[in-house]
């Protein structure tokens, strides 16, 4: 009898560790896409909520998503679908002040999920995310609709640095492992 249970941990172990998987990376992406939310809609507070969701991860971005974007999305369907306006609707603004603080915040995010990309856990898709707003902002810039040239660029080299220093640090083990086995013959 104990025989024939020893296969279970052989079970549940990979079945745990989809289970662990999945819910990873199922928050990441939503963690992702309330980052872009909140980078590309006009919330109150957005460099604050931008840096909360950016440095908490996936608890920022449940955070995010119940004081902010749910009823934000609520008031969307109540307007028919006609995204509301901003709190300071009696002074007329023009609309390329609006996309360039949107851009600006692309820009933003970019930088910040630069320096997050040296951060373990998340880093390696923080940078992934950082050169992807970095380039959006960039052209923006391009277009010359927005500002935020250089903390797009910043935001893109310390992604592509977060992206090496993760991939030399993954490698690491395996140049031990050939170090080992060449210096042991």
């Amino acid at each position: 009898m104990l025989q024939s249970l020893t296969f279970i941990p052989f079970i549940i172990f990979p079945l745990f560790w989809l289970l662990m998987m999945t819910i990873g990376i199922g928050g990441t992406i939503f963690w992702i896409i309330m980052l872009i939310h909140v980078s590309t809609h006009e919330v109150k507070d957005k460099t604050t909520w931008v840096l909360v969701v950016a440095l908490t991860h996936i608890i920022g971005a449940v955070i995010y998503y119940f004081m902010v974007k749910k009823p934000f999305d609520d008031m969307v369907l109540a307007n028919g679908g006609q995204i509301p306006p901003s709190n300071n609707a009696s002074m007329p603004q023009p609309m390329v002040a609006q996309v360039a603080t949107k851009s600006s915040a692309l820009a933003i995010t970019a930088l910040v999920l630069g320096f997050i990309a040296f951060i373990p856990g998340i880093g390696f898709i923080a940078a992934i995310v950082a050169i992807t707003l970095g380039f959006i902002s960039r052209s923006h810039v391009k277009k010359g609709t927005a500002e935020g040239k250089g903390m797009a660029l910043t935001g893109i080299l310390l992604g592509f640095a977060g992206i090496i220093i993760w991939a030399l640090l993954m490698l690491l083990p395996f140049l031990f492992f050939i170090i080992a086995a060449a210096s042991s013959k």
